[in-house]
């Protein structure tokens, strides 16, 4: 089973976002994402090509403690009297300095989309911008009719829905605090919406994470999603949940990045901005790259701390110096 989960996720990797963005593409973007992965297997350290993807958290705030996110962390626990969320005009200054070169935009890091009420005008914007927009969510949220035509017409390209179950009892045992029943209700409310609207999109994909509790629900799943309101399905394998087999496959990713002194696409190709406007090189929120609110992207885009970050991976010495964080990571 795990074999034909793994041959799912490969597939699924290189088609999911490249039907989403096609339409974004100008000869300006193409040109600049040719000479971002030319830059990438150069290993420049100073570029000449901008972002061309960008993942923006829009809302830091989520109603579920799943057992391997922060949020189910004690310590973690969110202020009730803080707006975990960026607003339409902080949006706006994040894109406005790469709106040329973007393609593509995530809405999410760690937080629920859905918990931002400016969500339909952000996206409406972003894709004014000609750039695609799209996030996963946990769809647990008390959602209306009119905001759910509000997003259908603000041009949003897709929207993953993480459903780790055909049933409350399996779905239950990963999104804690979730509610099957709403997912589902949520899911229809959003399909009958686009129908009724005729539109095509955004595209409804459930997005299955595979743990071994509901393996044995995987061919329901790909026999069945349609009638459940969904396009499409992702199917995703569960890399952190056993921490032993993590443990293991983080040794082995290790010794075959430094044999074939594999490189970082993100430090190339992508800016990622979290609630507060902190650049993060990757999902990894160890490092304080510069702020986005406070700064134009473009001075953090080339500044020393990114800088110092794609040296590390400079074939030359490549072990000796990389960041200490990008030696544990297992998905170079």
């Amino acid at each position: 089973m795990k074999k034909i989960v793994l041959l799912y996720k490969k597939k699924n990797l290189i088609t999911k976002h490249f039907r989403i963005f096609l339409p974004y593409i100008s000869l300006l973007k193409l040109t600049n994402l040719m000479l971002s992965y030319i830059e990438f297997l150069m290993r420049r350290e100073k570029l000449i090509s901008s972002p061309t993807f960008i993942k923006i958290e829009t809302s830091r705030i989520c109603n579920l403690k799943c057992p391997t996110c922060s949020h189910s962390k004690e310590g973690n626990e969110l202020n009730e009297n803080v707006n975990y969320s960026l607003s339409l005009a902080d949006v706006k200054k994040l894109i406005e300095p790469f709106h040329k070169t973007l393609i593509f935009a995530a809405l999410t890091l760690q937080g629920e989309a859905f918990s931002n009420n400016e969500l339909p005008l952000i996206i409406e914007y972003i894709h004014k911008k000609g750039i695609a927009t799209s996030f996963p969510t946990n769809f647990c949220s008390k959602i209306t009719d009119e905001t759910f035509e509000k997003i259908i017409l603000s041009g949003f390209d897709s929207i993953y829905i993480s459903l780790d179950g055909t049933t409350k009892e399996t779905y239950s045992m990963y999104r804690i605090g979730g509610d099957f029943d709403l997912v589902l209700q949520n899911v229809k409310s959003l399909s009958d919406t686009k129908k009724r609207l005729n539109k095509k999109n955004p595209t409804i994909v459930l997005k299955f994470i595979v743990f071994p509790h509901n393996e044995h629900e995987i061919d329901y799943v790909t026999n069945n999603y349609s009638q459940l309101g969904f396009d499409s399905y992702y199917l995703v394998h569960d890399a952190y949940g056993n921490i032993d087999s993590y443990i293991q496959k983080r040794k082995a990713y290790k010794q075959e990045k430094i044999r074939k002194k594999k490189a970082c696409l993100y430090l190339w190709t992508t800016i990622i901005v979290n609630w507060m406007g902190i650049v993060h090189p990757c999902t990894n929120q160890e490092h304080n790259l510069g702020n986005g609110l406070n700064e134009n992207l473009k001075s953090i885009w080339n500044n020393e701390n990114y800088r110092y970050l794609r040296r590390g991976f400079r074939k030359k010495n490549f072990e000796e110096n990389m960041d200490k964080f990008c030696h544990k990571c297992i998905r170079i």
